[in-house]
């Protein structure tokens, strides 16, 4: 069931990564500040229903017949993550950085594997593979920002006394 949520969720917000490519490739100038307003528009909806998620734990847990809360908070942990993935990648391959993209659908995919099938195997089951596939998101977005040229879209900005936050 998780992986069927997940699964209509990425298909949703492939739209987005479409987007992305499009604003890069008509409006290189001002693509940056549009997308960093998408995403944050999507890291606020996505944050929205992950607070639901948590909130309505023990109704969806019965509903969607889940043993445990652990899938459901990597679930609504992953709705974050994603985000970035879907602008980055849409904005690298609006830049034409198809090499860079193809190491990040490598490392990806096997963190993705590799975190997913551990946790699982160190008794997590169903929820450590939702944990697990949030690492190998986290993973390939360090990748990814650490390998690009390019100023990537980001959704917050630093404040030295707050910190992190989303404006």
């Amino acid at each position: 069931m998780i992986a069927t949520i997940i699964i209509q969720l990425s298909s949703i917000l492939l739209a987005f990564n479409v987007v992305s490519i499009y604003l890069v490739a008509r409006e290189k100038d001002t693509a940056v500040a549009k997308l960093e307003s998408i995403q944050r528009v999507l890291v606020r909806l996505s944050a929205a229903v992950a607070i639901g998620i948590v909130v309505l734990l023990p109704f969806l847990r019965n509903l969607l017949q889940i043993e445990g809360y652990l899938p459901l908070l990597g679930l609504s942990l992953l709705l974050i993550t994603v985000i970035p993935t879907i602008i980055w990648t849409g904005y690298l391959l609006g830049h034409k950085e198809l090499p860079l993209i193809g190491i990040y659908n490598i490392v990806n995919a096997l963190a993705k594997v590799v975190g997913a099938v551990t946790l699982a195997k160190l008794g997590l089951g169903a929820g450590g593979a939702v944990f697990g596939l949030l690492i190998g998101y986290v993973v390939s977005l360090v990748l990814l920002k650490k390998l690009s040229k390019h100023r990537l879209p980001f959704p917050a900005q630093w404040d030295p006394k707050l910190g992190i936050h989303v404006t």
